[in-house]
């Protein structure tokens, strides 16, 4: 088998794993030319957007326009200014109700691109600029941003490669780019895998793609980019007292301490992974 990532025919299956969503089994496969975990999506056939469907309804009714300021996104938007104090300019894929994009200052244009037509519902009567439709069908008449972020949307597509390499086409020189995926190379992840543990973003046919950093930096770099910042978080996802209330809602405030304003987060524990890069020079596909 090809990696779909950088092609190599260097890929080995590891184990099978079975499917939270349709009791299906899956194979992992790992890449040893690029260090990135995959799983095939053609190995069964289901249909997945049945699936999506079914996960967007059930958060149908927690949607609200009425804006609200969140610490998550408000850090994230600093983050980003640090790099490119001048923002005129943001898109978003997979913005479902537009939340980061509410953070930024009135007067930066704001885009978001969201499949969910509830979520994208939400966004529009918030004044938001929103394309539903997927970022390969949208012509956007040459049109570039100043920050292009992707939070929690590489590991679900099933060829994930130009859908990055179009974003890294629609960056502004000397804009920034933001990717967060789940990282299986982290110390919880590795962990987790080597005790036969099911680790939470093993979800498939929902998460397909697992990034190394090898990878996403060559690429990335090599469309004109270098990597300004890199961290790890728990993502709110590490808890063990989330049976016991008051417990949970105090080492939930301690892991938001950890991942928002201490050096930890340089270090690989955790598994989300956020990369920040900055277009140092715009390079035709």
């Amino acid at each position: 088998m090809q990696c779909k990532f950088c092609k190599a025919n260097d890929v080995a299956p590891l184990k099978k794993m079975r499917s939270i969503y349709n009791s299906l089994d899956y194979t992992l496969y790992f890449c040893d030319s690029c260090k990135c975990y995959f799983f095939d999506i053609n190995e069964h056939d289901y249909d997945l957007q049945l699936l999506y469907d079914s996960l967007g309804d059930k958060n149908i009714s927690s949607y609200d326009v009425t804006f609200k300021k969140d610490r998550y996104w408000d850090n994230e938007k600093r983050i980003i200014y640090s790099i490119q104090p001048n923002i005129n300019s943001v898109l978003d894929l997979g913005c479902r109700t537009g939340d980061l994009l509410m953070h930024f200052d009135a007067d930066v244009e704001k885009y978001g691109i969201e499949l969910s037509k509830s979520s994208a519902e939400v966004a529009i009567k918030r004044g938001l600029n929103i394309y539903e439709e997927f970022i390969e069908n949208i012509d956007f008449k040459d049109k570039k941003f100043d920050a292009v972020t992707c939070y929690a949307i590489l590991e679900h597509l099933k060829d994930p490669v130009p859908i990055l390499d179009r974003l890294t086409q629609l960056v502004e020189e000397n804009g920034v780019l933001v990717v967060m995926v789940p990282y299986l190379h982290s110390l919880k992840a590795q962990l987790l895998y080597k005790i036969n543990f099911r680790w939470h973003m093993f979800s498939q046919p929902e998460h397909l793609n697992f990034y190394s950093k090898l990878f996403l930096d060559k690429f990335i770099s090599e469309k004109g980019f270098v990597l300004r910042k890199t961290k790890y978080t728990s993502g709110g996802m590490f808890n063990p007292f989330k049976k016991i209330p008051i417990a949970s809602k105090v080492f939930g405030k301690f892991m938001n301490f950890i991942d928002f304003y201490t050096p930890i987060n340089q270090i690989p524990i955790f598994d989300h992974m956020y990369l920040y890069y900055q277009k140092t020079k715009d390079i035709d596909a």
